[in-house]
This record gives C-alpha cells, sequence and structure tokens, in this order.
C-alpha cells in the first residue's frame, strides 16, 4: 500500500506534466466573449469525414479560411502557436487536407491516393 501511495505522490509532483501543458493550453485559448466561437464541426466530404475548428471572440468578424499546406503537415495541433492574434479581428476556419492530422483516421487513403493527381496516374478520363 506503501508503494501506491509513493507512486501516486511522485505522479502528482511532476512539476509539468503533458497533463498540465494541455491544462494551459486550453485555459490560454478560452473564447471567454460571449459572440465569440470556439466549435469543432465534423463534415461528410465525399467518402470521408472531415473535423474543420472553428474559432474567434466574434463570430461577427469577417472569416479567415487557413487551408494547411501539404500532405504530412497538419496545422490543427499546432495553432495555439501563432493562431490566437488572427481571431482577436477574424473567425478563424481552419481545414486540414483530407488524410493529413485529425482528418487522418476517417480517410481510406486507398481512395485517397487513386483521385490525387500527383501520383502519376490519372483516374479522370480524358475528354
Amino acid at each position: 500500500m506503501l508503494g501506491l501511495a509513493t507512486a501516486g505522490a511522485a505522479a502528482q509532483s511532476q512539476p509539468f506534466g503533458r497533463d498540465s501543458a494541455v491544462r494551459l493550453l486550453a485555459d490560454v485559448r478560452r473564447i471567454a466573449t460571449p459572440e465569440g466561437i470556439d466549435t469543432l464541426l465534423t463534415v461528410d466530404a465525399g467518402d470521408s469525414k472531415q473535423w474543420i475548428p472553428i474559432r474567434g471572440l466574434n463570430r461577427a468578424n469577417p472569416v479567415l479560411l487557413m487551408i494547411h499546406g501539404g500532405l504530412g503537415s497538419p496545422m490543427m495541433p499546432t495553432t495555439w502557436a501563432f493562431q490566437k492574434p488572427w481571431e482577436d479581428f477574424f473567425t478563424v476556419v481552419q481545414w486540414d487536407q483530407r488524410g493529413a492530422g485529425k482528418n487522418c483516421l476517417a480517410t481510406d487513403t486507398a481512395k485517397a491516393r487513386a483521385r490525387s493527381p500527383s501520383n502519376g496516374s490519372s483516374k479522370t478520363p480524358r475528354r
């Protein structure tokens, strides 16, 4: 019993673990204005589900659509580092590509590769 109590105390005395970091970021990113928005939409896009975060201090602000730059480089997990100032002046809608980040697990990668124009073979019939 003493071993379990000691192990629990050691885990709680950890100065700054992952759980602490997650709580800190959630608090820093909290949208506190009544006219603000902080939501994660799930949309059907063809044959896959995609997640789209929408954040801003005022829903009446202009929309800024942010589409990330490429495969294997999702932006959703890193927006906490740079997006907050944009949310003061815009309603930021962030859309990661199919097959990247949170959208990856819901994507049939074989179908996505077959549709990709960069795979060297086009599945689109020529006219």
